[in-house]
């Protein structure tokens, strides 16, 4: 096959790749993972049990074992070793909210194209409100979920010496400050988020028996003061959702309330030089384009000339090893 063959190929097996996504997604809507548990069942035993058409069924967890989301046992099916740890509910990498978030939002690729044209987000989705807790707490169990990826690893990696006081800002169900607390026993934390995420966090954050060490303030962070003045802030996929203007701001909200030596810790899908790498940032610059006004990923070039425009003595940049293109940046007070 030509290189021109095999490129062809390739851009074919992409147009394909939806039904991927899709096919993961509806395998926890019907509760497959679950349904399945530790053990095995065939494709007729689960019919029964969801009342589903049979040999429907049997493509669909054939087309689920193909992707290597399913293993099959002759005529039966069973989660795979690894399934068993992020696809059941209540194991600790579990990833089923976060799933369900990208089900939430499928629809809103249809209107792409839309966006591309006009410039303007689709009506932003209901995680982005303060008005259904309900779904306000999905969101942040999906931001759980996400975070447990590496916040123990980033926790045994940063340091903190020296520290005292953290201030998580924006900072969802806590699992950064639950991991750095647990890693420094001196640290006390601040935990600045919307009220209705907070029920969520505070959650999260009493199953590990961490209330004594942390407080919560409830607020916008682009609109309500910060109470306190701290040695870190750290500020976890914040800045995707935001314009630069806010952005901006926000750096020099932060510096005002950290005391001197301080350091602030971006962490988030940083972009190179080119705007095109690594491909998880700028795919996700669409991401932000669909459910945003004005959010996108940035460079670190970007969000190293805020840092310094708001006044931070020098930056520098993380070299760990984190998923989906993640990197650290750091402003010292």
């Amino acid at each position: 096959m030509s290189r021109l063959q095999a490129y062809r190929e390739s851009v074919l097996s992409l147009g394909y790749d939806f039904i991927k996504s899709r096919a993961l997604q509806v395998a926890f809507e019907l509760d497959i993972f679950e349904r399945l548990g530790t053990g095995s069942k065939t494709a007729m035993t689960l019919a029964k049990e969801m009342k589903a058409e049979n040999q429907s069924l049997e493509l669909f967890l054939n087309a689920l074992t193909s992707l290597g989301l399913l293993e099959a046992d002759g005529s039966a099916y069973r989660n795979t070793k690894y399934g068993r740890e992020i696809f059941l509910k209540g194991r600790l990498l579990y990833l089923g909210d976060y799933i369900k978030l990208h089900t939430h939002g499928f629809s809103d690729w249809a209107k792409l194209g839309e966006v591309v044209l006009s410039g303007k987000p689709i009506n932003q989705p209901d995680f982005f409100k303060i008005n259904d807790p309900s779904v306000t707490a999905g969101f942040a169990r999906a931001m759980h979920n996400t975070a447990m990826g590496h916040a123990e690893y980033l926790a045994k990696k940063l340091s903190f010496r020296g520290a005292k006081t953290l201030l998580d800002l924006g900072g969802g169900p806590g699992t950064f400050t639950i991991h750095f607390l647990k890693a420094n026993p001196e640290l006390r934390a601040t935990i600045f988020d919307l009220p209705t995420t907070l029920e969520t966090t505070r959650k999260f954050v009493e199953a590990e028996k961490l209330t004594d060490r942390v407080q919560f303030q409830a607020g916008d962070f682009n609109q309500d003061p910060i109470q306190g003045s701290f040695d870190i802030c750290f500020l976890s996929h914040i800045i995707h959702g935001q314009a630069v203007e806010k952005n901006e701001k926000l750096f020099s909200k932060i510096f005002s309330h950290l005391n001197s030596g301080g350091k602030l810790i971006v962490q988030d899908f940083f972009l190179n030089p080119d705007k095109h790498s690594p491909q998880f940032a700028a795919l996700f610059a669409l991401v932000m384009m669909i459910h945003t006004d004005g959010g996108r990923t940035y460079s670190f070039e970007e969000v190293e000339s805020w840092i310094k425009e708001a006044s931070f003595s020098h930056t520098h940049r993380s070299g760990l090893n984190l998923p989906r293109s993640i990197s650290l940046l750091i402003g010292e007070k």
